[in-house]
């Protein structure tokens, strides 16, 4: 899709932001045309569909609409991968001692270096309450294997948990040694515990992984066992484009590691990013399962990388007030990314959104597109699974109950309405989450359990 360019009105800056102003001052709104119906675009290895949940409104009527952002990436299988720059940032702290936990990890550390291809480089750093970084851009193969080797062998666990200052090595090392536009910048980090040393604020330390996104860099953490703080893991994996992975057993460590390098070698689009500019009555409210940032009243959302026949749907609640007319022009949506087999070159797909006015009631629920319907539903029981979670953290588990069972029943009364196989499987699975309350009373390992396995599974509907 090839979009129009005019003459901008105004000197264009370097920054992203500047680069996706002007993407905007191209689009349908600048030129004070009436938009298209909802509408499917694409540009290289990836596709997006704008769904809304109701293809017509009441006029004059304020309410809140739903739309669905669909990433479809090609069902191609990837060409060779680009060259990876990859940060390991392994936690030595004195917790990792327990149940063998640091054997495993150093076992999974090990096997990751032996999967990666010639032209990878690996920036080793671990971390108790002092940060060592162990080496910064070594080849996985002759001595540069040999010392990696040799550090990760000799980690010894004790000390506190310095995770900030240990993800800021990690991700200065890679800044300082970018190789180019077409390789993979990538950090793991991984935590047993809670930082406890050095900058812990969550806040702080996701706005340095929002700052290594905007330069190329992603960040997937690993949370291992039943102690470490999820919520700021999952708060860095969102502001870093990358994945959260809750590890209840150590074990398991090597498997989700070379789940992160199998995602790292299908993917196509990298660097994904969605932007929303609302129309005149139009206000973004709330993003499900993704951080947004306003930047001079366009939504930026970050959404990470896409593998080869992957599909993302994204639902985004807009507020809108629609006036007299015709139609009403909703918001212009556009996704921004690189492609990986293009060297790293920026693609962007530009589908712009408008609905229809009625008076007509029944005009209004004709236009329902019921698989809408039913990811918002989804999404909806994921938030109250995680509010349930909180709840319970909180030591509240008649609250937590009664979350679950609301959301039970509004899936409930959905499936009624738009038969589904979708929510019968989360009404399933909310079933089985309202009977895990009683373990959760039972001890602190359960009450732990279950908080973090139900903030997983939220997270993991959110982001499908």
């Amino acid at each position: 899709m090839k979009t129009r360019i005019h003459r901008p009105t105004r000197l264009i800056s370097l920054c992203l932001f500047a680069a996706l102003c002007l993407v905007f001052a191209t689009s349908a709104f600048a030129g004070g045309k009436a938009l298209q119906p909802a509408t499917s675009a694409r540009s290289g290895p990836l596709g997006m569909s704008v769904l809304p949940q109701h293809t017509v409104l009441k006029a004059t009527t304020g309410r809140d609409l739903n739309v669905v952002l669909r990433l479809q990436a090609d069902n191609t299988a990837p060409g060779a991968r680009p060259p990876l720059d990859l940060a390991v940032v392994i936690d030595r702290s004195g917790s990792m001692s327990s149940g063998g936990k640091i054997q495993q990890v150093k076992q999974a550390a090990l096997n990751l270096i032996d999967r990666l291809g010639r032209d990878d480089r690996v920036t080793l750093v671990s971390y108790d309450h002092i940060v060592t970084v162990h080496g910064r851009g070594l080849p996985p193969w002759g001595k540069g294997r040999d010392r990696l080797r040799h550090a990760i062998l000799g980690m010894q666990p004790g000390g506190m948990t310095a995770l900030g200052p240990a993800l800021v090595k990690a991700i200065d090392a890679l800044r300082q040694g970018q190789r180019g536009t077409g390789e993979l910048q990538h950090v793991l980090l991984l935590s047993d515990g809670l930082a406890n040393t050095g900058e812990s604020r969550p806040p702080v330390i996701a706005a340095r992984a929002a700052e290594a996104w905007r330069h190329g860099i992603s960040v997937s953490t690993l949370g291992v066992g039943l102690d470490y703080n999820e919520d700021l893991m999952t708060r860095v994996a969102d502001h870093g484009g990358g994945r959260y992975h809750f590890i209840k057993e150590a074990r398991e460590v090597s498997s989700v590691l070379a789940d992160e390098l199998d995602g790292l070698s299908a993917t196509v689009a990298r660097g994904v990013e969605i932007a929303i500019r609302p129309g005149r009555n139009t206000r973004v409210v709330q993003v499900f399962g993704y951080p947004f940032e306003v930047r001079n009243d366009v939504a930026i959302i970050p959404v990470g990388s896409l593998r080869s026949g992957q599909s993302r749907d994204i639902v985004v609640r807009l507020a809108v007030e629609p006036g007299a007319g015709d139609n009403f022009e909703v918001a212009a949506f556009m996704t921004r990314f690189r492609a990986v087999a293009e060297d790293g070159k920026t693609h962007v797909i530009d589908a712009p959104l408008t609905v229809a006015l009625s008076d007509d009631d029944n005009a209004v629920r004709a236009s329902e597109d019921t698989e809408v319907t039913v990811r918002v539903a989804d999404v909806e029981s994921a938030t109250s699974l995680e509010e349930a979670a909180r709840d319970a953290e909180a030591g509240d588990f008649d609250q937590a109950r009664v979350k679950i069972r609301g959301s039970i029943d509004d899936l409930r009364a959905q499936q009624r309405k738009t038969p589904s196989p979708r929510l019968e499987k989360k009404i399933k699975a909310m079933e089985e989450a309202e009977a895990g309350i009683s373990a959760a009373r039972g001890s602190a390992s359960g009450r732990k359990s279950y908080i973090k396995a139900q903030k997983a599974q939220a997270y993991s509907d959110q982001k499908l």
